[in-house]
């Protein structure tokens, strides 16, 4: 599926708050120099899972813990999350 997507997928790595979670996670910018009421809401949210969340081959990946099993799951920007809802429900109907 995100063969299929991939050219409208353009926001995975220019997404401000996603390059910036990245930057936090990689250790560019450290817990204690971010100013928590400045973050916009997709930010907060993002600093919160950040113990979750990796970094692999330039992607943001959140890792769920389940049972013995381990699941990524690609942190999509908000801008896309749209198309691929609506991808996902007119790829069922074709």
């Amino acid at each position: 599926m995100l063969k299929n997507l991939e050219g409208d997928l353009s926001n995975l790595n220019t997404d401000e708050n996603i390059k910036w979670i990245k930057k936090v996670i990689e250790s560019e910018i450290g817990h204690q120099e971010i100013e928590v009421q400045k973050l916009n809401d997709e930010q907060s949210d993002l600093l919160k899972q950040s113990k979750n969340l990796k970094v692999h081959k330039n992607q943001l990946w959140r890792v769920i813990e389940n049972d013995n099993d381990q699941i990524l799951q690609l942190v999509v920007p908000e801008a896309d999350r749209r198309k691929i809802i609506e991808f996902n429900h007119s790829s069922i109907l074709c």
